[in-house]
């Protein structure tokens, strides 16, 4: 790399690592004034790496998420490293390995009030940014783990309990503040994430444990709308 390439690689790093923080501190309401600022540069030169502050967002969650997905990968790689059984790891394990780095990810994308919860926010941002930015591979390993530890699950079983599973935790850290007042206007329980977390990763290995549904045993839905029971097929 040229000294110029050199430069210009650390600008963008530098640039990078102050929006990083910036929006770790203030969320959406960080101004591109502040980022140019907090990195010592010039608003020309954000636009020259990244286009505009659009574009620096974009490379803030393709950053945040590539580093999410090697959390994931290496955790899994040391659980099936460290087991011994042919279904691999346990359900709890892939629970935790999972769906702690996924929340802990989602809830440091707030804002941070000392003490207060982050605000509520659009239910679908983290599902949208893991299918945007490169996770769709990471889950379809998990979605093999998991299959393989509940082999008594059919294929399309397990899929929904995985939709299910990543709509609750997406919807426990946009909503949840709107859903507890719904169902109690009075608590008051003070917000704490390892205990969000804690909870939720027990409720979500109780919906993998659960068992099959009463019309479990009929074919998945296809596009045709007609559900197929065994047996019917070529009828």
């Amino acid at each position: 790399m040229t000294m110029n390439g050199s430069r210009s690689a650390y600008t963008r790093k530098r640039i990078l690592e102050a929006a990083l923080r910036l929006f770790a501190q203030k969320g959406d309401k960080t101004s591109l004034r502040e980022i140019t600022a907090e990195a010592q540069v010039n608003v020309s030169a954000v636009n020259y790496h990244f286009g505009s502050k659009e574009g620096l967002i974009q490379a803030i969650y393709q950053h945040r998420v590539e580093a999410l997905n090697q959390t994931l990968l290496r955790a899994l790689e040391a659980l099936e490293e460290q087991c011994n059984s042919p279904d691999g790891p346990e359900i709890r394990q892939l629970v935790e390995a999972y769906f702690r780095p996924l929340l802990l990810h989602a809830l440091a994308d707030a804002p941070k009030v000392q003490g207060a919860a982050p605000p509520p926010r659009d239910p679908e941002v983290l599902l949208r940014t893991l299918t945007l930015y490169g996770h769709a591979r990471v889950l379809d390993r998990f979605r093999v783990a998991f299959g393989r530890a509940l082999p008594h699950l059919p294929e399309h079983e397990l899929l929904w309990r995985l939709v299910f599973m990543l709509g609750a935790a997406s919807c426990a850290v946009s909503c949840k503040d709107s859903l507890l007042f719904a169902l109690d206007p009075r608590h008051s329980e003070p917000f704490s994430a390892d205990s969000l977390i804690d909870r939720l990763l027990a409720f979500l290995v109780g919906g993998c444990l659960a068992p099959l549904p009463v019309r479990a045993d009929a074919a998945p839905l296809i596009n045709t709308g007609v559900r197929i029971r065994p047996g019917q097929a070529g009828a």
